[in-house]
């Protein structure tokens, strides 16, 4: 019986020895190993959006365009843009002579039947209605060198610019002042105020004269003024 007992420890002994030992794995390794991936991502995203680190290759500024059409677009707006601010650079500035204003205009001499041009300048720019407003004062001033071909009461009530025609509406004292006009006076009026208007707005070719808006057939019964007046240039001869 004692020895059955031997064997029976020997056994027990050899079967200890060849079972294989568990392997302790320290928990904190997979961790560790976690920790690390995710610093690894953190530290990838963070020079790909601050642009840190020259290694890598940095995002476009700009989000890329679906449509090429508009980025065609977009890209000859920019030249554009730059031809607009360099003409407005080499624009020339204003000078004297831009915001100043002269006037040529007709008067009568002494003896009535010949017509002298005078020149009036002004240190201001003037638009059309000034301009107009400054051709009938001209003509209805009174003066001891020269003689105005208008009745001095004579105001202008409108003024419109409608190429190739210039339409004024005077005030009824034209027409009251020119009464005892003779053929000769008439015609000289009426030339005075269709020249001086003419010459002083070159691109326009006709003068409709209007009486309170209404279209008369002659100032003084002789000179028809119904149709649109051209330029005279004999009575400046």
């Amino acid at each position: 019986m004692a020895k059955v007992n031997k064997t029976k420890k020997k056994s027990r002994t050899v079967n200890r020895k060849r079972s294989p030992r568990p392997s302790r794995r320290s928990p904190l390794l997979p961790a560790f190993k976690f920790l690390i991936i995710v610093s690894g991502l953190i530290v990838i995203l963070y020079y790909l959006y601050t642009g840190s680190s020259p290694s890598i290759i940095r995002p476009r500024s700009e989000p890329t365009v679906v449509n090429p059409g508009k980025s065609i677009s977009q890209s000859k707006s920019k030249p554009v843009e730059h031809k607009k601010q360099r003409h407005r650079q080499l624009a020339p500035q204003p000078t004297a002579s831009s915001l100043s204003t002269t006037l040529q205009y007709h008067r009568l001499e002494q003896n009535y039947s010949q017509v002298t041009t005078l020149q009036k300048s002004f240190h201001r720019a003037l638009n059309r209605q000034q301009k107009a407003a400054e051709i009938i004062r001209l003509l209805t001033l009174s003066r001891a060198q020269d003689l105005a071909p208008l009745p001095h009461q004579t105001k202008l009530l409108t003024a419109s610019f409608k190429p190739p025609l210039i339409t004024i509406n005077l005030s009824s004292d034209l027409s009251k002042g020119v009464v005892n006009f003779g053929g000769q006076d008439e015609m000289l009026a009426i030339s005075c105020l269709t020249n001086s208007f003419l010459a002083n707005f070159p691109n326009f070719t006709a003068l409709q004269i209007l009486i309170e808006g209404e279209k008369r057939e002659t100032l003084a019964g002789h000179i028809d003024i119904s149709q649109p007046l051209h330029y005279q240039p004999t009575i400046i001869e």
